[in-house]
């Protein structure tokens, strides 16, 4: 027996024929667009994991100051452009991990801890107006930050005063950011800005091998001359020497002491320590100068 089709089924039987194709061809573009959509989003998504475990890191690594951007034995790299196969593309800001788990000054997060959290501060070095005029107020927030940030990592019995950096400033470069002068025999070795930071010290600061077993710095010689990073590198050179002066005097050392093995005058001072250091009369007389100025 034959059983004839109704027209309703055949018309139906004519639109599957004809529109599901068209159905399958929608289905397949859409997919597509949501692929394409999707992609544009992988760099966001990526861009939103990493930093969400940067959180994650810092929690369960936290760094040794507050002001730090990283989890310990990181540091900061400031939004930048980088070169790709179609062109160039932008990273954000984020954290990259160091070598080993030390501590490590990078420019950017130099510069980074200085926007973020100087303005906040209201202390000040005693000012010196009277004879370098508005340019020895300059630099103020930045000696007190960074003279802040390094007492609060080392915590000295004795802590750094603000005065002393200020001090030490006049006597090396009078305010002056873009000083450079050779030091030894030849040129290979230059002393550079505001604080007068050597290359050699550059060098040291900058090697995880070296003398320094945490709290180092990456940043080149030209970065130096910078006053954020002048300042930040020289106060974490002083608390060195001050270490290393302790360990010379089998004891530790005061600030002074410090300041003249900073010098080079340490050896001088070991044989005759009642013996008045040429090299420390400048420093003295600004020094006196600041601390009378509050009275």
């Amino acid at each position: 027996m034959v059983v004839k089709r109704s027209a309703a089924i055949r018309l139906m039987e004519k639109i599957i024929r004809n529109e599901f194709p068209k159905i399958l061809a929608q289905k397949k573009r859409a997919a597509k667009q949501r692929e394409k959509v999707m992609k544009n989003f992988e760099p966001l998504n990526a861009e939103m994991f990493k930093r969400h475990q940067d959180i994650v890191d810092k929690m369960q690594n936290p760094p040794s100051h507050p002001w730090r951007l990283c989890a310990l034995g990181s540091h900061w790299v400031k939004t930048h452009e980088r070169q790709i196969a179609k062109g160039v593309t932008i990273v954000d800001g984020h954290c990259r991990k160091n070598s080993g788990k030390r501590e490590v000054l990078a420019f950017d997060e130099i510069q980074e801890i200085q926007r973020r959290n100087f303005h906040q501060l209201t202390e000040r070095p005693s000012s010196y107006e009277k004879i370098y005029k508005k340019k020895s107020s300059k630099y103020d927030s930045l000696i007190v930050g960074w003279t802040k940030y390094w007492n609060e990592i080392f915590r000295p019995s004795e802590p750094l005063e603000y005065d002393f950096v200020k001090a030490l400033m006049t006597s090396e470069s009078d305010f002056n950011p873009n000083v450079t002068t050779p030091v030894g025999k030849g040129k290979k070795n230059w002393a550079r800005g505001l604080m007068q930071v050597t290359d050699e010290t550059v060098k040291i600061l900058n090697d995880p091998k070296g003398e320094l077993k945490d709290h180092l710095f990456s940043i080149s010689k030209d970065q130096v001359l910078d006053p954020n990073v002048n300042i930040a590198t020289a106060i974490r050179w002083l608390f060195h020497k001050k270490y290393l002066a302790g360990k010379k005097l089998k004891r530790e050392a005061t600030w002074e002491e410090a300041l003249i093995e900073y010098k080079g005058y340490m050896g001088e001072y070991l044989k005759n320590p009642k013996l008045k250091m040429k090299g420390l009369g400048v420093f003295e007389k600004h020094f006196l100068y600041l601390k009378n100025s509050n009275l």
